[in-house]
């Protein structure tokens, strides 16, 4: 599956592939509410998902492209007496278990700044905080709005907590990720996310 993506990287010559983080369970879609039936242990599926991503990375390196993954996003839904026993790499620490197992720059994180919003709210943890250390290896970036509970994918405003964490990767390539916007909405987002990086 990554190998046929980055084939089509190479073809619209996009020079980065990025890819979602794991799960100890197979979702059935995301977003939704994952089965609770074939849970694996959770070194086990951390360990498959990092033996994936080394084949992704030889084969992405082989094209010279590269490579990101994207922080998983932890929804009430999705916990069980609340504690994250579904999602891999939504958090600081674990996300470190993850990069340490590659050669400095050789794996980027793509960071859903709407993802951060609201994990940080039901993982109990300082979204500020937890920015400003997962930046140094932050390559790409995603950002939409959400009333900090779900994923919403809304529209942003000039004063929500994503556009403000903007400027602090500028030079980052962000993808703006919203929905059910008309023309005229995505280009004032645009304008938002423009005017906060200046």
């Amino acid at each position: 599956m990554g190998e046929k993506a980055i084939d089509v990287c190479c073809e619209i010559e996009s020079p980065i592939f990025t890819f979602h983080a794991g799960f100890t369970v197979d979702p059935i879609e995301l977003g939704k509410r994952f089965p609770r039936t074939g849970v694996v242990e959770r070194k086990i599926a951390i360990d498959t998902f990092i033996d994936s991503s080394y084949k992704i990375l030889d084969y992405a390196r082989s094209f010279g492209i590269k490579i990101a993954m994207e922080l998983n996003v932890v929804q009430k839904f999705n916990l069980d007496h609340g504690k994250n026993k579904l999602l891999l790499f939504a958090e600081y620490d674990e996300t470190m278990i993850f990069l340490k197992n590659f050669k400095k720059n050789e794996i980027g994180i793509l960071l859903d700044l709407g993802h951060t919003s609201v994990t940080s709210h039901w993982l109990n943890f300082d979204k500020d905080e937890f920015t400003e250390k997962i930046k140094k290896f932050v390559s790409v970036i995603h950002i939409s709005n959400n009333n900090g509970l779900q994923d919403q994918h809304k529209q942003l405003t000039t004063d929500c907590w994503q556009v403000s964490k903007l400027k602090r990767f500028k030079n980052k390539p962000i993808t703006l990720e919203t929905m059910n916007l008309t023309i005229d909405e995505i280009k004032n987002n645009i304008n938002i996310a423009n005017k906060a990086i200046k």
